[in-house]
């Protein structure tokens, strides 16, 4: 039988404390991206038409702003052997680069649901970081195979009746079970190698060791099963969205109790 790992061990309270901090830093610089994006709609889809140019100006700006801060980001990144500090801030303007350029590509190119994609795309992006920071491997896992999931159900329910989006709705469901399928063989290759991700001496934990992985694999099923599901019964994607958000609540609540 595997040992359970120390909860009580220095290495895993700085390890605990570093990841709050964190999921500290994800969330409030979440909030700033979801309140930045919320200005954006005020102007650019609710505004006048002086707003609107004035908005659409701005993220012509941006666009250029946030690729070259993703340009320097990388570059940070690829000499970060070189300084301590490039990891850091290559990190940063790597990130923040790619949110505004591609942010603003979106919303112009989508006037309007663009800019409720990525207002809804943030906070879902937000969330599943903190959970993968602060909770088992395996709700992370979970977690992002059911919002892929659910995303694909919200789209054949909305979109498959609508001859202009159907066959792009139906990619991006076959997309959502192509990544699930995915998920499903990486968890595969993990419990063969005892919850490690990888060989050698880049080889990361995933999953602890004593990890059960059969609500993993029925998690991963049921997502496979509802979308395929409703590929073939459009009709079936809005009950599979309330049947999958309330799985999602449940191993929430479970994964919550676990930590306590």
């Amino acid at each position: 039988m595997a040992k359970k790992p120390n909860d009580k061990s220095p290495e895993h309270g700085r390890k605990k404390n570093r990841n709050v901090n964190r999921a500290t830093v994800l969330l409030l610089a979440g909030l700033a991206a979801e309140a930045y994006l919320l200005l954006i709609n005020t102007y650019f889809v609710g505004g006048t038409v002086g707003q609107v140019l004035a908005a659409n100006s701005f993220l012509q700006v941006m666009t250029w702003v946030g690729l070259a801060a993703a340009i320097v980001g990388a570059a940070l990144l690829f000499l970060r052997g070189k300084k301590e500090g490039f990891a850091r801030w290559g990190g940063w303007l790597l990130g923040c680069g790619a949110f505004f350029a591609f942010s603003s590509v979106l919303m112009r190119k989508i006037y309007g649901e663009g800019t409720t994609a990525m207002c809804i795309l943030v906070p879902v992006l937000m969330v599943l970081g903190i959970i993968a920071l602060l909770y088992p491997g395996e709700f992370a896992v979970e977690s992002t195979a059911l919002v892929v999931s659910i995303a694909a159900l919200v789209l054949l329910s909305s979109g498959a009746d609508k001859a202009a989006w159907a066959a792009l709705v139906r990619v991006c469901a076959a997309l959502a079970i192509a990544a699930v399928l995915l998920m499903t063989v990486c968890v595969l290759l993990v419990r063969k190698n005892g919850g490690m991700l990888g060989t050698g001496a880049k080889s990361r934990r995933v999953f602890e060791a004593q990890a059960d992985y059969r609500l993993v694999f029925l998690t991963l099923g049921l997502c496979l099963a509802t979308v395929a599901l409703a590929l073939i019964v459009p009709a079936a994607a809005f009950y599979g969205v309330w049947l999958l958000a309330a799985l999602t609540f449940c191993l929430a609540v479970y994964y919550t109790i676990r930590l306590l």
